[in-house]
């Protein structure tokens, strides 16, 4: 009995406990949580916090805190209707501090004290403040976040004297770099102090603003002004007239002008205040440089109150530069003027357009626009000239947006006609035995703006001119005519060359070309005979080639005076698959050749094999085994010889290579052997022979 009533008191006592803490746990969950607005490091070393709390019964706010350095804090209380209080330390200008916030509500024994869950715990913004760089000329703070939960604007300011404080600037980051630019700062070792200020409405009231620690540094301004932007370089009366949009930095004094010379060093050419309007005429003359006919290089930089310089890597690597106009003062054909300039780097926005002026010399009338071209083109013809009278041009660069105008120089030129006075035909020959070639000397070749070869199968008189051919008066002349039938007959040629206007400048003496032909005669012989080549009036020579299997033969070439035009040649010991031949006349005073088309000799594929051979035997009997053939397909040859019981003992596809009669280096016995010959015409058509041969000993 005693144990069921002990049971009965523990479960009644449990139910109890229960009970007490259920009631504990909904009055805990019942109080609102703090909600941190703001936490600012003071100027006696204190922390000031800022916090809201939603409404219900509690007794007070009960404040958290910590030394981020020594980790020492501690909490005090405070009443339910206070918002806002300092927290009692005396470093927070050095230390970081965490601070968090619960309320809480007394009560009588034996319920514990309520307690609220932790605020979002809250972190003083410490700011760090160091130099970039040597210059001392930037100031790089950094500080910490509030917590998670604050992620506005921070406001930076500065100050002089650690009283007076100015807006510098806004980031929303943890770190801003000041650059520090003034008369101000010019001397070593300014001392210059700084503070953050962060506001966030979302987090609470907008009227509490959270302050970091001050903080201080040594700087000196040692930044270098924002580079100018060169707008165009333009020529006026043989002056450059060089002209740029300001620098963005507020403190520049004045400005360098550079020029670029041939080693691609920058050099100084003026220095000017920065009231002179951002522009600055050059005399190049002055230094002995023709500014109309030098293409000249220009870049700005600026210098700072204090002496800093910018860089001028804006305009170093987009310079701009003068326009320099040329043009024929003597041109191909008395009626035209062509006229060539160089680009206009760097404009912004780009050139889109090259517009070209003109009047006469003797006139008193202004320039007077001729025509206008795409920013792509750098040249133009004018063909509306008189021959013999003098005229002034100009080019201008323009973008057709903001009117940037850069002019070159004028340009006086006078169309003067300019004759050809050499121009002949060198040599004509047949080439990959496909089309004809044709070689011609000019002089003056530039003159030469196209050229229309004349050509005739039938004689030197009646030549008919094909379609015109441009030509960029390179010399020599060299042009191809493939359309030629080198294999069927000769042709005469002459070239006439005309100049920029089209007319015919000059036409050369008539050349023939070499036509070359064969026919057999009989007994392995062949007759070769060709045309006379025409057009030399110098001593030549004919020299005959004959290929065998692609290579001259090494008795060749045969050598004929330029009145023998028949050769006949007798191939009874030459053994291949293919035999051409092609003849060249040769000039003998310097070499220069014209070759003829190359024929072929066309026959039927000649076999012969010897019925016996005896290995090392003297020349009354062959001693090795090979066919001997002509006229075939080398890569289709195949030679097999077998014994009297069908093993195989030798074997080839190299015509060139017979059998010795040594079977795996051992003398074969003497005997009748078989063989079977395969190979293909030059016409691809297969045959195979079958013989025997006698190997003696």
């Amino acid at each position: 009995m005693k144990k069921v009533i002990l049971n009965i008191a523990s479960f009644l006592l449990f139910i109890g406990f229960t009970l007490l803490l259920l009631i504990s746990g909904q009055a805990k969950a019942a109080l609102p949580v703090p909600v941190v607005k703001c936490i600012s490091v003071v100027n006696n070393g204190s922390i000031s916090v800022s916090w809201t709390v939603e409404p219900g019964s509690f007794d007070g706010i009960r404040i958290y805190y910590k030394n981020l350095v020594d980790l020492s804090g501690g909490t005090f209380d405070i009443g339910s209707s206070i918002i806002s209080t300092q927290v009692p330390v005396t470093n927070a200008l050095s230390d970081g501090y965490e601070v968090y916030l619960k309320t809480f509500k007394s009560n009588s024994p034996p319920i514990p004290e309520e307690l609220s869950d932790e605020s979002l715990h809250a972190f003083s913004i410490k700011l760090d403040v160091s130099n970039v760089s040597d210059q001392k000329g930037i100031a790089r703070l950094s500080w910490n976040r509030i917590n998670a939960a604050f992620n506005g604007n921070y406001t930076i300011w500065r100050s002089l004297d650690g009283v007076i404080f100015n807006d510098v600037g806004t980031t929303t980051d943890l770190n801003y770099d000041d650059i520090l630019n003034g008369s101000q700062f010019c001397m070593d070792d300014t001392q210059v102090y700084y503070k953050i200020e962060y506001n966030d409405a979302a987090v609470g009231s907008s009227n509490c603003n959270s302050f970091s620690t001050i903080a201080s540094g040594l700087f000196k301004d040692g930044n270098p002004p924002e580079d100018p932007v060169l707008s165009y370089v333009t020529m006026n009366n043989g002056l450059a007239e060089i002209r740029w949009a300001a620098s963005t930095s507020p403190d520049v004094a004045s400005y360098i002008v550079e020029l670029k010379d041939a080693s691609g060093a920058w050099n100084i050419i003026g220095n000017l205040p920065v009231t002179n309007g951002n522009k600055f005429i050059h005399n190049p003359s002055s230094t002995l440089i023709d500014p109309c006919n030098t293409i000249l290089t220009y870049a700005v930089r600026a210098v700072d109150i204090c002496g800093n310089e910018s860089d001028g890597d804006i305009n170093y690597l987009k310079p701009h530069n003068n326009i320099v106009l040329s043009g024929e003062t003597e041109s191909t054909c008395g009626r035209s003027a062509v006229l060539t300039w160089n680009a206009y780097q760097n404009m912004d926005p780009p050139v889109s357009k090259y517009i070209i002026y003109r009047r006469e010399v003797n006139s008193t009338l202004p320039l007077e626009f001729l025509h206008e071209v795409s920013a792509e083109e750098l040249t133009y013809t004018d063909n509306t000239i008189n021959p013999n009278m003098a005229y002034l041009y100009k080019v201008t660069a323009e973008n057709g947006i903001d009117r940037k105008i850069s002019s070159s120089c004028e340009l006086e030129i006078t169309a003067t006609p300019e004759s050809l006075d050499n121009f002949d035909m060198n040599y004509i020959t047949v080439a990959n035995n496909d089309h004809i070639e044709l070689f011609a000397n000019a002089n003056p070749a530039a003159v030469i703006q196209s050229l229309a070869i004349g050509r005739s199968s039938t004689d030197g008189g009646s030549l008919s001119n094909d379609e015109m051919i441009p030509w960029d008066g390179s010399n020599p002349v060299e042009v191809a005519d493939f359309s030629a039938e080198v294999n069927s007959t000769s042709y005469y040629y002459t070239i006439t060359a005309f100049d920029a206007c089209n007319f015919p400048l000059a036409t050369t003496t008539v050349f023939r070309s070499i036509f070359l032909q064969i026919a057999p005669v009989g007994n392995d012989r062949y007759r070769l005979s060709w045309n006379a080549f025409e057009g030399w009036d110098d001593t030549y020579e004919y020299q005959v080639f004959r290929v065998v299997d692609g290579v001259v033969d090494a008795a060749f070439p045969e050598l004929l005076s330029s009145s023998q035009l028949v050769f006949v040649d007798n191939i009874s010991g030459v053994l291949a698959s293919s035999i051409s031949y092609y003849v060249e006349a040769v000039r003998i005073d310097d070499g220069v050749r014209s070759r003829s088309n190359e024929v072929q000799i066309s026959a039927d594929t000649q076999v012969k094999l010897p019925t016996a051979f005896k290995p090392g035997s003297d020349n009354s009997i062959t001693n090795t085994f090979k066919p001997l053939l002509r006229f075939f397909d080398a890569g289709s040859y195949s030679l097999m010889i077998y014994n009297r019981w069908g093993q195989q003992v030798f074997s080839t596809n190299d015509p060139t290579k017979g059998w010795d009669g040594l079977v795996n280096g051992n003398e074969a016995s003497a005997g009748l052997y078989a063989w079977v010959l395969t190979f293909n015409d030059l016409n691809g058509n297969k045959t195979t022979e079958k013989g025997a041969v006698m190997l003696l000993r």
